[in-house]
């Protein structure tokens, strides 16, 4: 079966079956290719760390902004 073969006969599935489809194409391709990180992608991520703020209070601090954003 040819590729514009399957194309044409995904045109006559219902929108459903088409998201249904993609649902199942999407898994298939996350499960052969997992997302890998590049440790450089975490520059700067920590920076306020670096001006000698005690972790534990950055640590308060960031939960009291989530907090915050989660009442609201």
């Amino acid at each position: 079966m040819s590729v514009m073969e399957v194309f044409r006969q995904v045109q006559q599935l219902t929108p459903e079956e088409q998201h249904q489809l993609w649902l199942l194409m999407q898994g298939l391709m996350d499960t052969q290719h997992p997302k890998t990180r590049n440790i450089l992608e975490f520059a700067g991520f920590a920076s306020a760390l670096a001006d000698d703020q005690d972790p534990q209070d950055y640590l308060r601090q960031l939960r009291a902004e989530w907090d915050k954003n989660y009442d609201d």
